[in-house]
């Protein structure tokens, strides 16, 4: 029994010292998101969905594009949608904010919200915030934004800078330039 006992040891401990000197070396894969997986919540023509975790950096970097890309509106009509609606109002949540969209009933979107805390600010609002306030940190910022359809139309970031013990808030109203800084970033 003991010789047994031995043997197998003695043949694991080979067998696996043998699997672990063979290197096997695998093409370079490409993995695309197809879908991005939602909690829901629905009532009558509302909607919520948490956005995961491991999706909320894309979600925060550019909500409306996100959401064109992972949500699609026919889908959730056919499944949930109401007959004789005339819209949906669906809200996509993170940790760090929200995106609130109507959609008509046949799936095109009317308008939007959106307000997010302390997120990474673009790169123009970034330069603006050192230009006018070098020295100072941000401490907090807010991005809060409305549009029609898909797109932005107003919009501004409120910021929170401290230099020692002052503390100043301001706002910085969208542009242009910030506005294709916040799709790009």
């Amino acid at each position: 029994m003991k010789k047994a006992i031995l043997f197998l040891m003695l043949a694991g401990f080979f067998v696996s010292a043998q699997s672990q000197e063979q290197i096997i070396e695998l093409e370079e894969t490409e993995v695309k998101m197809n879908s991005v997986p939602l909690t829901s919540n629905f009532s009558s023509g509302e909607a919520e969905f948490i956005i995961d975790e491991g999706y909320t950096m894309q979600f925060h970097h550019n909500a409306l594009e996100f959401v064109k890309k992972n949500f699609d509106i026919q889908e959730f009509i056919e499944k949930y949608g109401h007959k004789g609606s005339d819209s949906y109002e669906v809200t996509f949540r993170s940790r760090k904010g929200l995106l609130q969209t109507v959609y008509d009933s046949e799936g095109n979107m009317l308008s939007s919200y959106q307000k997010f805390k302390n997120v990474a600010l673009p790169y123009e609002v970034r330069n603006e915030i050192y230009r006018q306030y070098q020295g100072w940190d941000v401490i907090k910022n807010k991005f809060v934004a409305k549009g029609k359809m898909d797109n932005i139309d107003k919009g501004f970031y409120k910021i929170q800078v401290q230099k020692g013990s002052k503390k100043e808030t301001f706002k910085l109203p969208l542009t242009e330039t910030s506005l294709a800084g916040l799709a790009s970033n």
